[in-house]
Order: C-alpha cells, then sequence, then structure tokens
C-alpha cells in the first residue's frame, strides 16, 4: 500500500484531500505546518508528498529545501499545492526540486490524476536505478572472489584444529604463532564482513527500499546490551580491568544487531587504539528524549583528517603498529545511527578520545516483542555464514 504524506495548515482542505486518497486506497500521513511535515517524512519516508506553499513555522519552499537536502527524502516525488498560481511561483518551485503543482481550488480527478502520474514515474525511475544497483552489488560480490574466501575458511578451519589437537605438543614460541594466526584470520574476517555492511549501507543512501528494511525495529533495553557487549569487548582485549560503566536504563527503537553493531565498533576502536591500564568509559543517559552515550578512552586519537572523514561516513586510514589498513568500523557506526534519526559525533584531544552517540529513546510504552525489519537481519546473517 502506498503512503502519502499531507503537508497542509487548513485542516478542512487536509481533510478533504486525505478522505479523497484513502478512499482510493492509500495509506495517508498528516501535518499541520511544515516543521510537522519535515519530522515525519523523514521518519515514514512516504511514497509521495503533498505540501502547500503558503503555511506557518516552515513554508512549502524550505519545506522542499530541507528534505532536498537529505539523501532519504530527496528522490520522494514532491507536489505543491497553493492558491498562487503565478509563473514566478511555478518556476520557483520547479527550481527547487518539485514534481508538480496543483492550483487550488482542485477537484477530485485532478488530483487522483496527478497522484497516478507521479508515483508512476517514481517506479519507473526507482525500477531503473534498482538495476544499478544490483550492477553494483554484483561488482561488489565479484571483488570479493570465492578464491578468496575458500582458503580463508579452510586456513581458520586448520588452525583452530591444530590448537585444539593433543596429539601433537609445540613449544612455546611456536603455539603463539599459531594464536597470531589464528587472531589474523579472525581480523581478516571481520574485515570482509565491514565491507560488505559498508557496501549495503552505502547503496541503502540512495535505495530507500534498502534503507526501510536497515530500518526495521524492536524495541530493546540499553544498558543491558551495552553492558554485555562491553564486558564481551574488554576481555576480548584482555582489558576487563580498564573498563568503567556508568549506565541509565532506557529503551530505544532500533534492531538489536544494529545497536550492538554501532557499540562494539566505538569499543573496538578505543581499545585498539589505547594503552592497557588506561581507562574506557561509557557512559549512558536519557537527555532531552535521546538516549545519550559517551565512550572515551585515553589513548592516540583521531586526526583531523580521520575525524572529518568519518563525518562524511569515508572510510579511514589507520597506522597500528607500523602497519597501515583501512578502518571501516566508525564510519558503519556513524551511519548506522543516522539512519535511525541519531547522531554520532567524536571530539578529540591530546590523548583522549571521545564519542558521543544519540538515538532517540521510547517515550510511549510498545510492545517489545514486536519485531520489524526481518528481511535485513536475515541479509546480515547471511553475509555471516559466507565466512
Amino acid at each position: 500500500m502506498k503512503q502519502i504524506l499531507v503537508i497542509e495548515d487548513e485542516q478542512s482542505v487536509r481533510a478533504n484531500i486525505l478522505k479523497i486518497l484513502e478512499f482510493e486506497g492509500f495509506k495517508t500521513i498528516e501535518a499541520e505546518n511544515g516543521e510537522v511535515g519535515v519530522r515525519l517524512a523523514r521518519e515514514f519516508l512516504p511514497d509521495l508528498i503533498f505540501c502547500d506553499i503558503m503555511m506557518p513555522v516552515l513554508n512549502g519552499y524550505e519545506v522542499q529545501m530541507e528534505l532536498g537536502e537529505d539523501p532519504r527524502t530527496n528522490t520522494i516525488p514532491f507536489i505543491f499545492l497553493t492558491a498562487k498560481a503565478e509563473r514566478d511561483d511555478i518556476r520557483l518551485a520547479m527550481n527547487l526540486g518539485a514534481d508538480d503543482y496543483l492550483a487550488k481550488p482542485f477537484n477530485r480527478d485532478e488530483l487522483l490524476e496527478s497522484v497516478f502520474s507521479r508515483l508512476d514515474k517514481n517506479a519507473k525511475i526507482q525500477k531503473k536505478f534498482r538495476k544499478k544497483v544490483n550492477n553494483i552489488r554484483n561488482s561488489i560480490t565479484s571483488s570479493l572472489p570465492a578464491e578468496l574466501l575458500v582458503p580463508l575458511g579452510n586456513v581458520r578451519l586448520f588452525l583452530e584444529q591444530l590448537e585444539g589437537t593433543t596429539d601433537i605438543i609445540l613449544p612455546l614460541p611456536m603455539r603463539e604463532k599459531l594464536q597470531e594466526c589464528i587472531d589474523s584470520s579472525v581480523q581478516l574476517e571481520r574485515i570482509i564482513q565491514n565491507f560488505l555492511f559498508y557496501s549495503l549501507l552505502e547503496i541503502a543512501r540512495h535505495d530507500s527500499e534498502q534503507a526501510k528494511a536497515i530500518k526495521g525495529w524492536s524495541t530493546i533495553e540499553t544498558s543491558r546490551v551495552i553492558r554485555e557487549i562491553s564486558s564481551i569487548k574488554a576481555l576480548e582485549a584482555q582489558r576487563s580491568e580498564d573498563l568503567l560503566l556508568d549506565l541509565q536504563s532506557a529503551k530505544i527503537q532500533i534492531l538489536e544487531a544494529n545497536f550492538v553493531k554501532i557499540i562494539e565498533e566505538v569499543l573496538d576502536n578505543a581499545f585498539k587504539f589505547s594503552s592497557p591500564g588506561s581507562i574506557v568509559q561509557v557512559k549512558s543517559s536519557v537527555d532531552s528524549g535521546d538516549l545519550k552515550i559517551l565512550i572515551s578512552d585515553q589513548g592516540q586519537g583521531l586526526s583531523g583528517t580521520q575525524v572529518n572523514a568519518i563525518a562524511t561516513c569515508k572510510p579511514l586510514s589507520h597506522r597500528l603498529q607500523g602497519q597501515s589498513y583501512i578502518g571501516l568500523g566508525l564510519p558503519i557506526a556513524k551511519r548506522l545511527a543516522e539512519i535511525h534519526q541519531g547522531c554520532f559525533e567524536i571530539r578529540c584531544d591530546n590523548n583522549f578520545t571521545e564519542v558521543e552517540i544519540r538515538l532517540p529513546i521510547v517515550l510511549e510504552p510498545q510492545n517489545s516483542g514486536e519485531r520489524k525489519g526481518s528481511e535485513w537481519i536475515d541479509s546480515m546473517e547471511s553475509v555471516s555464514k559466507k565466512f
């Protein structure tokens, strides 16, 4: 069922439009002013938007400008509604990216003709774009050929079997080298998984269906998840004594797998780039309707170039123990936070790094058993199974 957002400050006009659309089988969302309309457009990602021009708070032109700057909403068909039908007004509307212009008063047939015309045109564009997306996806898959993945799986399996055998007693130096090889295979597996994850997120920037799938949610209690993931990452780094937790309970709507990914990538970076014996702190609190998470460490920090790369969700170039590698974890965490209407910010100083993550909390009781976005979970599980 197609979903249409109607942004109109006149209640009678808005009600009439909604009635016509609902009678035709469309699902509708209504907003009484431009500010509410922008928020609802970003939250629900409708299939089409009707928007009046002369409105309080934000007028129609300002609504179109805001939505046009957001990659999640700038491809949604946008139709202006107004009593103003001067040539200059029409030209301005079209220059801002509007798809159509419906002058008041209009009748039922004119309204529906505009709706079906725009939806049909957008469907053709989406079909063409999905073909391009599939080509990109196939290109990504071909860049990770089976001759790389199969040997990795075989090598890791052999190393783990060798480590667990009791038939061969290896000298301590060889056992240490064996463990290094196992750790390296695990790291390579994670790099490949993050590469695929990052690629899916990049595709979602221009594919509204993929974005909706990623944004699927369940209601989770955050302190439990943060505590569990923090303990696991500290144990993996052999730094359980360095972990300091100060957590406030809160509930948010997000796939638990996505929330886990955000936290574990930031913590992995914090432990990796700080020295044993220094504190890695995780704090969470409720602030202005958001869950605010602060993860800080006393490590080497990030350069201005690296911080700017994260701000644009680009891969990072790191040096660790004299070796260079590409980091995708923090850009992935930032992109996931933003997909869920959150924020991700990094602050660095000498020997100090702090990451602030904000995600909107659940303000009303929700059915914690409800779960959406299963297709996204299934797709990510299938990625993991490949390795």
